[in-house]
């Protein structure tokens, strides 16, 4: 059997274990949330410059 000094050691690093992995899992959906704005706002500009190009040409060919 452990002492009870052994494992309170063990429930604090269990403890201490599952915060960090929480602390980690939020990051990992924060920084996916990111991406996903990334990819989402690389779309709009995209876009943007799709239809700065078209009406260019439209200018051009007036």
């Amino acid at each position: 059997m452990m002492s009870e000094e052994t494992s309170s050691l063990m429930w604090s690093l269990i403890s201490h274990l599952r915060a960090s992995l929480e602390t980690f899992s939020s990051l990992l959906w924060f920084t996916k949330n990111l991406s996903l704005l990334a990819v989402r706002s690389n779309k709009v500009v995209t876009l943007l410059l799709l239809s700065i190009d078209d009406a260019v040409c439209k200018l051009d060919k007036k």
